[in-house]
């Protein structure tokens, strides 16, 4: 969803493995259950991530408004999601450079 301000809200893919991902580049971290607004030039940065699950890509984030149709036809014990739920928590998904060294 767009706003007057070239803000967009986005989350996290309803299907995506992981219980958050955060953006290095902007700092923001970004969920499947709270929306979050970033700027324009954020999100055509970020709308081309993809990833995948059994050979087929799905977009990383996705706007707020829209809504996944698989998700609708998931169960709340996706094993995936519960074998994941709290591991790489401090690691970023959508990093696009090696880390900074300490």
């Amino acid at each position: 969803m767009k706003n007057e301000n070239n803000k967009v809200w986005v989350k996290l893919h309803p299907l995506f493995n992981r219980n958050k991902a955060r953006d290095v580049v902007s700092g923001y971290i970004f969920t499947q259950d709270d929306a979050v607004e970033i700027g324009e030039s954020d999100w055509n940065r970020l709308k081309e991530k993809n990833w995948y699950l059994k050979g087929d890509a799905y977009p990383l984030l996705i706007e707020a408004d829209s809504e996944s149709s698989a998700e609708d036809n998931e169960t709340d014990d996706a094993p995936w999601e519960a074998d994941n739920e709290n591991s790489y928590e401090d690691e970023s998904i959508l990093q696009d450079s090696i880390s900074e060294e300490e």
